[in-house]
């Protein structure tokens, strides 16, 4: 006996939000509202974007620019680390042979200037956490 599972599609990126040569993307309660936002880096275009769960059931914002300017941004890791109870972002920018992190600073979203962790790294490949 084989059962079925129905999808339904939702569409969070088109065209008209789009994040050309993403190389990253991962889920995250960015807001602090309990539901998972998205998180996007393109290489091609050279940023790192937020896209807001606006309630939960699959809408979402237009696009949040966090970098504009991420070289190469590739590899995205959501975690706490200056310990203040919110996620901030990691980013691995691989030509730049750089890892950056940004500071959620209002616990809502707004990110600082990127941090340095680590130069160089030498075309870095992957983020653990």
């Amino acid at each position: 006996m084989n059962a079925q599972i129905a999808f339904n599609t939702h569409t969070i990126v088109d065209s008209s939000y789009s994040v050309l040569g993403c190389k990253d993307v991962v889920l995250a309660d960015i807001d602090g509202d309990g539901d998972n936002d998205v998180l996007a880096s393109s290489a091609s275009q050279n940023k790192t974007v937020w896209y807001k769960n606006l309630d939960g059931l699959g809408n979402f914002s237009d696009q949040i620019l966090i970098n504009g300017s991420a070289t190469s941004a590739a590899k995205l890791e959501v975690l706490d680390i200056d310990g203040d109870g919110d996620f901030d972002l990691v980013v691995l920018l691989k030509l730049q042979n750089q890892i950056v992190w940004y500071e959620n600073t209002d616990s809502q979203g707004t990110f600082g200037e990127a941090n340095v962790i680590s130069v160089p790294t030498n075309y870095p490949e992957s983020i653990l956490s």
